[in-house]
């Protein structure tokens, strides 16, 4: 650094350049290496090109500032608010960038959490959470005139009052928006303000259709509220959409255009008009605790349409069960690939047409032969499930899973090996055998592979050898 700090702008400025393509990679042809694209790094990284500069010194940061090239991604760190120079949006010039707001503090252990936080310890949450919608909102502000070059949009904060709105950031024309996502970790307070419009706002959605976007994570309040301006919008894009929704307690009366909650039918009027969703996720979902409440109690005048829209992959995370049993009344699950993770089990789980199915941290009352009854798809994994018992190996050995063929278990325990053997032999059974009702349907699926990793009942050696025998593939650890 002492030599360094010596050297004058134009040659530091070549170092830099350096550096920049040291951060670069060639995409599209390889026999044409102007077009660049990052390299893959993590977005959060406090060592992140350029902002690593302005760690080092002011000088270095502000020689890096005219190079507008080298800021086309930009990381703002929620926790070093004093080092967050916000005209790097003016410094990018007439590029396209791509925006990560974040805190550094949640990806601390909890003592190192605890030593950085500690200049704002005294404040109550009430204070924590306006201190943050403080500073995001400078952010945000700042961005709104550089919109329309914005390529990828992400928020990751801790209150969701510090949320943008979103039909705010629609009237700001962000024609180029690939990626959206909003997040935020606390529920419990000053939740997203995103359930009322205005006009103006109104006319934004309208005449701003998302056409390049195929990447989106929102609140439910910020999807609901555009749905209310136009439910279809999300359907006018030009490519297949990645979804995911998350964290919000619906109401069980109906919601009006002017109310500041949304029931779970208004939810699934949207849901179920989406046409352009390839992956899906829903997560920290419940209905406020009614006896008996079902669609028709909730909104009578909605009628809802089945939903036959086959996805590429599903993920259902921490939903209760009430609305797990809500969604599946309105709308049939079908995709290739889907993940449900700490979910407790309704009795029509049946309606998940899910070829390849994993299941994470299923609690004690999830019964996860609900969702193996009448299994259609062709392999399950079972994650950290310590719960399970015979019973649902028993059902997967029926002949109405006709293409059931793979089974992993990982870090699961409460079955027996027996009930292993007796299904792959039950399966071996059926195969190339039909159903009673002369249908022509063919059973022609025995059991092909299993796993079995981590935790669990132990295997002897003359069980290993069993399965080796009995399975085209086998593996345990």
């Amino acid at each position: 650094m002492s030599t360094l700090q010596y050297l004058p702008n134009e040659i530091l400025g070549l170092i830099f350049e350096h550096l920049y393509l040291l951060n670069r990679q060639p995409i599209a042809d390889p026999q044409d290496t102007r077009e660049m694209d990052w390299e893959c790094a993590n977005f959060k990284s406090p060592d992140l090109f350029p902002w690593v500069l302005f760690r080092v010194c002011q000088r270095w940061g502000y020689i890096a500032a005219h190079y507008p090239h080298f800021w086309t991604r930009l990381a703002f760190d929620l926790a070093s608010p004093e080092a967050l120079p916000l005209a790097a949006f003016e410094w990018s010039k007439d590029y396209l960038f791509e925006v990560l707001v974040f805190d550094s503090r949640s990806l601390e252990t909890p003592q190192t959490s605890e030593m950085v936080t500690g200049a704002i310890s005294g404040l109550s949450m009430d204070e924590r959470a306006s201190l943050e919608r403080k500073i995001v909102q400078a952010i945000t502000m700042a961005l709104y005139p550089h919109l329309p070059r914005c390529t990828s949009l992400e928020y990751d904060v801790k209150y969701g009052s510090s949320l943008p709105y979103i039909p705010s950031l629609l009237h700001h024309d962000p024609n180029l928006l690939n990626s959206i996502k909003l997040k935020y970790t606390t529920t419990n307070i000053l939740g997203p303000r995103h359930l009322n419009s205005s006009t103006h706002l109104e006319k934004a959605v309208t005449l701003m259709p998302f056409k390049s976007i195929d990447a989106v994570s929102l609140p439910i309040e910020a999807f609901i509220s555009v749905g209310r301006i136009d439910p279809h919008i999300w359907n006018t894009m030009d490519r297949k959409l990645t979804l995911a929704l998350y964290n919000y307690q619906f109401c069980s009366k109906a919601s009006s255009q002017n109310s500041g909650t949304a029931s779970i039918a208004e939810f699934l009027r949207y849901f179920t008009s989406l046409t352009r969703v390839c992956s899906l996720t829903l997560r920290n979902l419940s209905v406020r605790s009614l006896p008996e409440l079902a669609i028709s109690d909730s909104e009578p005048d909605i009628q809802l349409q089945p939903n036959d829209w086959t996805y590429g992959f599903v993920q259902f995370e921490n939903l209760s069960k009430k609305f797990l049993e809500i969604l599946l009344e309105g709308c049939e699950i079908f995709s290739d690939t889907g993940a449900i993770k700490n979910c407790k089990l309704p009795k029509n789980s049946n309606y998940l047409n899910i070829m390849e199915l994993s299941l994470y941290d299923l609690p004690r009352d999830a019964k996860p032969g609900r969702v193996v009854k009448d299994y259609g798809g062709s392999t399950i994994q079972f994650h950290s499930c310590h719960y399970l018992d015979n019973q649902v190996f028993q059902l997967l050995a029926g002949r109405q899973c006709n293409l059931f063929k793979s089974l992993h278990l990982v870090d699961c325990d409460g079955y027996s090996i027996r009930a292993l053997k007796d299904l792959v032999i039950a399966r071996g059974e059926l195969a190339g055998t039909t159903d009673d009702s002369n249908s022509g349907v063919y059973y022609d699926t025995p059991m092909e592979s299993m796993l079995l990793d981590g935790n669990g009942p132990k295997l002897s050696p003359a069980d290993i050898q069993w399965f080796s025998l009995h399975l085209e593939s086998f593996y345990c650890s």
